[in-house]
Order: C-alpha cells, then sequence, then structure tokens
C-alpha cells in the first residue's frame, strides 16, 4: 500500500503518475508545490515570490514580500521597516522603534522589546526581565521564565517553567520547550531531540527529527534518500521521485535517461524538456536551469541564492 500523506515534519509529499504514487520533496525555496511536479510551486517561502515558470525568485533586498514580476517591487517589509509605495524605508535607528510611521519614519507604532511607547516615542527602562511595558515601572510582557505580577513586576518561575501564575510564582501554567507539565504541576524533561511531549511519549519534534510509531524522534532521511535506515539518515531504503535505488550501497543516483514515454519529473540538477531530462551546468549549483542554456539557473540548491541580474547561484552567508 502506497503512502498517500506524510507527516510534515519529513518534508515529503505523495506525487501520482500514472495512478501511482511515489514520495518526493518539493523544489528549494517553495512552501508547496503541486502534487504531480514537484518542481512546479504553488506558493514560496519568506523573501521569494513566485514566477511566472512556476519557479521561487528571490525578492530583491530589503523586501520581506514582493511583485512576482517585480522583485524590487516590495509587498511587505522585515522588522525596523515600514512601506511606503513599493519601497521599504528604514526606521530612525535612534527612535528604538520595531515598527514606524511611513510618513514619518522617527515616530514609533511599536518599540523594541524593553522600551515602552509614548505618543510615537518608544521610552527605556522597562523592569528588569520586561519584554514589553506600559510604563517604565509596569511590565505587561515579561521574559519567557518570569510572569508579571498585577503591580506589573516580573517574578521568575521554577525550574524549566517558562510561564506561571503571577500570584504564585511557584505554580506553573506552561513549561519550557523539551519539557512537559506534570500532573503534578512540575516540569518534566521530553526524551532526546523532541520539542514538545506529554506523559505518552513526544508529540513534535525538532527541525531535522520525525515522530515514529513509539513516539520518539528520529532523525529524517537526507534527500534523495526517501526511507532510510533508523541509525544512518544517509543509508537510503528507498528512493524519492527522480531517484533509482543502489542496493549495494544503500545509495540513491539520479535518473539521467528517460523511459520510451518519457520523464514526468527531474531530479534536482536537471530540468525537464521535452519529456527528457537536462543536466544544469555542475559548476552553477543550478537545482533546476534553462533546458536550452544549462549554465542559466533558474533556482538553486540550498545554501545558495539566485543573483537574478545574471541568473547564476552564489554561496549564502
Amino acid at each position: 500500500m502506497s503512502c498517500l500523506t506524510f507527516k510534515p515534519s519529513t518534508g515529503q509529499i505523495a506525487v501520482i503518475i500514472n495512478n501511482q504514487v511515489f514520495p518526493a520533496v518539493c523544489d528549494p525555496g517553495c512552501a508547496v508545490c503541486s502534487t504531480i511536479n514537484p518542481s512546479s510551486c504553488i506558493t514560496c517561502m519568506t523573501g521569494l515570490s513566485l514566477a511566472s515558470n512556476n519557479f521561487c525568485n528571490p525578492c530583491s533586498s530589503p523586501c520581506k514580500t514582493c511583485s512576482p514580476t517585480a522583485p524590487a517591487f516590495c509587498l511587505s517589509c522585515y522588522g525596523n521597516q515600514v512601506l511606503s509605495g513599493t519601497a521599504c524605508i528604514s526606521c530612525v535607528s535612534a527612535s528604538n522603534c520595531l515598527t514606524c510611521s511611513s510618513s514619518n519614519t522617527s515616530k514609533c507604532t511599536t518599540c523594541l522589546n524593553g522600551y515602552s511607547l509614548s505618543n510615537g516615542v518608544c521610552q527605556a527602562g522597562c523592569p528588569a526581565n520586561c519584554i514589553v511595558c506600559s510604563s517604565p515601572s509596569v511590565c505587561t510582557t515579561c521574559a519567557s521564565g518570569f510572569s508579571a505580577t498585577p503591580a506589573g513586576v516580573c517574578l521568575p518561575c521554577l525550574s524549566n517553567c517558562r510561564v506561571c501564575s503571577g500570584t504564585a510564582q511557584a505554580v506553573c501554567l506552561q513549561c519550557g520547550f523539551g519539557f512537559y507539565l506534570s500532573s503534578s504541576g512540575s516540569c518534566i524533561a521530553c526524551s532526546s531531540n523532541c520539542l514538545s511531549c506529554n506523559a505518552q511519549g513526544c508529540i513534535s519534534c525538532n527541525t531535522g527529527f520525525y515522530i515514529s510509531p513509539s513516539m520518539t524522534c528520529l532523525p529524517n532521511c537526507v534527500p534523495p534518500c526517501a526511507t532510510c535506515s533508523s541509525n544512518n539518515p544517509n543509508s537510503c531504503s528507498s528512493c524519492l521521485l527522480g531517484y533509482t535505488y543502489n542496493q549495494q550501497s544503500s545509495s540513491c543516483t539520479p535518473v539521467t535517461t528517460c523511459p520510451s514515454s518519457g520523464c514526468y519529473a527531474c531530479p534536482l540538477g536537471y530540468s525537464l524538456s521535452n519529456n527528457t531530462c537536462v543536466q544544469c551546468s555542475t559548476s552553477t549549483k543550478c537545482a533546476r536551469c534553462n533546458p536550452s542554456t544549462p549554465s542559466r539557473c533558474y533556482t538553486c540548491f540550498n545554501g545558495y541564492y539566485l543573483n537574478i541580474s545574471t541568473f547564476a547561484c552564489t554561496n549564502c552567508p
């Protein structure tokens, strides 16, 4: 029986081709991709926009989101910047704004942690261990591990407790990541690589791990593995779409020769053209490229970004 839905933590999707189900992963930069062709993006990750060829192209700095047809046409901005028309402009750094007015970048609308807002001005001097305050002496939101009393003072919670009663710091309401709240009100540590858990086992895992049937966290298989050894995520037992399994080496190799019916999808580093997989130039780090010009990149492998003026892949910082 073929799997039709994968746990989100695995990063895998089910692709249906000719009534057959294949495990696959979306191309780099895709948040959601087609279940017919994983290289065809539907939505993109933050900082990228969906181009007409269904690839995700980077927005121009400092856009957080941008127009698909104009990467420098900003639609939203990162913190300490505000959208003015189609551009992101920075708030005045000396004002300590988190966000500011587009007509007056020195007038704050929200403040950095540890500052309070008063008539567009961020004032320093929140109480100790305070993130957000209504005045220099009254805290409304305390740092993790502290709770505000009715008077607005942040007092520490018990060990590993992140949210506790403002009137009784010994009463834990929520534990920190990697701990769960027991019936006795204490915080108990989760198993290894577990992000959240309960008395029965793990509920969610750290990035790069998935929940096993026994409710423990095991490492995700490293692509192009679809399934792998529980002891070694690089030792494949089956492969993603576009790769073939080598039983002797427990590895996956790209499918470069298409059957007579043609290819429906290609491994990373290749692009589909007339039902044939064309290899991108190996020196360019293209994940996908123009089949007629293999050195002209459309998207890049993880760890690289696309320079949209040269269509070349460059190392990320």
